[in-house]
């Protein structure tokens, strides 16, 4: 019984990750660094990470924000390894961030974590 029950309550957070994960973001960044951390199921956690992904880059400026806890997370090794963007996923969310800074969308006090993620990416981590 106690399985079916953790079961259960498994497939329930998995479904709504799947499909509020920028939601979630924005209102628990600490859920969604638990859930990536700590699920245990490779195939449950990518299919979030990716949604999560997409949903950041249909909002570049404000996933800018909210992405800083996971972006965090990545850079001290809190996150699984294989939590790595596919080959050219980012190029355009960091294309946008960089327009939004030359257009003057961003603040200033956007420029820090932007470095952070262009850093990231030349380093062994699994944000990038």
């Amino acid at each position: 019984m106690r399985k079916q029950t953790h079961e259960l309550f498994s497939q329930v957070i998995d479904g709504l990750l799947d499909e509020c994960s920028f939601l979630l973001l924005e209102h628990s960044p600490a859920l969604i660094q638990a859930y990536l951390t700590y699920r245990g199921s490779e195939e449950h956690v990518l299919k979030v990470w990716q949604a999560l992904l997409a949903a950041v880059a249909q909002e570049p400026q404000k996933g800018l924000v909210l992405m800083k806890p996971i972006i965090d997370a990545a850079r001290n090794g809190r996150l699984p390894s294989y939590l790595k963007p596919k080959d050219g996923e980012l190029d355009d969310l960091v294309l946008e961030w960089v327009d939004g800074i030359m257009e003057g969308s961003l603040t200033a006090g956007d420029l820090p974590l932007l470095e952070q993620i262009l850093r990231i990416g030349g380093e062994s981590n699994p944000f990038w």
